[in-house]
């Protein structure tokens, strides 16, 4: 797996130009991954170990289903968040 900030540490930072690459010299030797069924906190410590900010998800066959990302973790807390308020008003409202 290679990343855009592969691209830019690995690669670009040392010199190299993009016609003369191949993968290998920009990926990672291990790939730190997270299984779907992981939860979130299990997820972040992945990520905080590896020192990364996406990691791909595999199933209980080790078959890539997808990758997740700091962002995307935001992203759903802070609708969860919003969600809980909209909610929280509602009661307060009688509604």
């Amino acid at each position: 797996m290679i990343t855009d900030r592969d691209v830019a540490v690995r690669h670009v930072a040392d010199g190299h130009t993009s016609d003369c690459s191949v993968a290998s010299h920009m990926s990672r030797e291990h790939i730190s991954a997270v299984d779907q069924s992981d939860d979130v906190q299990t997820v972040l410590a992945t990520m905080e170990r590896a020192e990364v900010r996406r990691v791909p998800v595999t199933d209980k066959n080790s078959k890539l289903v997808g990758i997740i990302a700091q962002a995307d973790i935001a992203t759903c807390d802070d609708i969860r968040r919003r969600r809980s308020a909209r909610w929280s008003g509602a009661s307060l409202r009688g509604g």
